[in-house]
């Protein structure tokens, strides 16, 4: 990056979303990428504040980049990016502070009721929902129901950025072909194709992990700085998936919702994201219940 900043022209791509759909497999894997660096933290919110490119928020952001290689492809993830409107305004806010020269964008998408009942059940394990989730889906404008419509979190990009610039994915494939994956990923930032040997047992750990997380006073080490950018980056991704294990708390019914409740998800959702399927998002493709 270099110490000029008013030349910077940010990370070469941004993992925007979907939250609950891969995206800290994902990032895990492309860190350990040959040729991809990622910063330590992930969901960086400095962004989200930054009025300008030489303000505090805007310098914060931009240290976070200050270790990465010099010819290194460089990225970030956050879900702050796709959460619309509960964080309304990303792309335009993304344009303004980066121009259009550089970013691309990697949105992986997974089953819209799925990703819906696994951001519920997220929340209560973080003890920030107490509802029965019957009551959570009785509305449509709920932030489980938004950012489960991809169509719409998507508009709002393609108002500011050219479809080129977007990769759009679905989480089963990820789990099915994680090589696949990555080598499109790769081939898309303009990376070299990559044996990577751990992937599938990275991907594997991710399907199971969504059935469980990590609650109270250990999510609160976990999402702290401190953890991110001074501990996690000694610690190996097989330990890291063991302590999540040893301390995460099982959610009840996962995986199996019924199906009066997944027609009442689906109906509160919208038809939205299922017509992505179509010419503009012909990689994206779900059957509707």
């Amino acid at each position: 990056m270099g110490s000029d900043i008013g030349k910077w022209l940010g990370p070469h791509f941004i993992i925007i979303g979907a939250m609950k759909s891969g995206t800290t497999t994902l990032y895990q894997v492309l860190r350990d990428t040959p040729g991809i660096w990622l910063p330590n933290t992930k969901e960086p919110k400095q962004l989200l504040k930054a009025k300008s490119r030489y303000d505090r928020y805007f310098l914060e952001y931009a240290r976070l980049f200050r270790a990465a290689p010099e010819n290194a492809i460089v990225g970030e993830a956050s879900t702050w990016y796709t959460k619309a409107p509960i964080v309304d305004g990303i792309p335009e806010h993304l344009f303004q502070l980066f121009g259009g020269k550089r970013i691309k964008f990697i949105y992986i998408m997974r089953d819209p009721v799925a990703r819906a009942v696994s951001h519920y059940h997220h929340a209560r394990a973080q003890n920030s929902e107490r509802r029965g989730i019957e009551e959570v889906f009785s509305v449509n404008d709920s932030p489980y129901v938004y950012f489960s419509r991809y169509d719409y979190q998507l508009r709002n990009y393609l108002e500011v950025f050219p479809r080129s610039r977007m990769l759009l994915l679905r989480y089963e494939d990820f789990l099915d072909e994680p090589a696949v994956i990555i080598n499109k990923i790769l081939n898309f930032v303009g990376a070299p194709e990559a044996e990577l040997g751990r992937l599938t047992q990275l991907a594997q750990s991710n399907r199971t992990a969504g059935k469980s997380d990590v609650g109270g006073r250990f999510r609160f080490i976990l999402e702290s700085n401190m953890y991110r950018e001074k501990i996690r980056p000694h610690l190996s991704n097989q330990f890291v998936d063991s302590f999540k294990r040893l301390v995460s708390r099982p959610y009840e019914g996962y995986t199996n919702v019924g199906q009066h409740l997944d027609t009442k998800i689906r109906a509160a959702i919208g038809d939205g994201p299922y017509e992505l399927e179509g010419k503009e998002f012909s990689e994206v493709k779900w059957t509707r219940g």
